[in-house]
């Protein structure tokens, strides 16, 4: 086994759509089908390698999230389920790696991932809606994260939630 480099969200902006893929879309239906299907094809030829690479990794300790208790769980768990819901190598995704490279040709699994987090915490499952529904923006601020920088929103989102409730039980 093998430690490699996080994956990265430049591996993949480089897989644009070919001339074919593009000039289907000008064919209503069929020629969409055609392009939603090349399109498909480039994708897999360009996670292909990403995958294999993750495949030779070692596999990951806990102890790759940090020292919190709280960020290993939740960053051990978050990984698991975009395995389980993927085609990801299983007990190798690191902090470092970029959510737009793991969720990159997914359909849904992403978001799928991210409720089993936020039930996992006791998150509200509405609790990231503001990175989906409010602007373009946000949303893309979440899709540029990594795996990392998720977990660590999430945590931080749990504490205030707890400091919340801590602080209503007080009044």
């Amino acid at each position: 086994m093998q430690e490699s480099k996080p994956l990265s969200a430049s591996e993949v902006e480089s897989s644009v759509p070919s001339l074919a893929e593009r000039g289907w879309l000008v064919l209503p239906v069929i020629g969409w089908i055609i392009s939603n299907a090349l399109g498909q094809t480039r994708v897999e030829r360009t996670l292909r390698p990403m995958r294999d690479r993750v495949a030779r990794r070692s596999p990951v300790q806990k102890e790759i999230w940090g020292a919190d208790m709280q960020r290993q769980d939740l960053g051990s768990h978050l990984a698991h389920s975009i395995e389980s819901l993927s085609d990801w190598p299983s007990g190798r995704l690191v902090p470092g790696d970029a959510l737009c490279v793991l969720w990159h040709g997914e359909s849904g699994e992403g978001v799928q991932a991210l409720m089993d987090a936020l039930t996992h915490l006791g998150l509200p499952e509405n609790a990231l809606d503001c990175y989906f529904f409010e602007t373009n923006e946000q949303a893309a601020v979440l899709w540029n994260m990594t795996l990392g920088e998720l977990t660590d929103l999430l945590v931080s989102m749990r504490s205030s939630l707890e400091e919340t409730k801590t602080g209503e039980e007080g009044t």
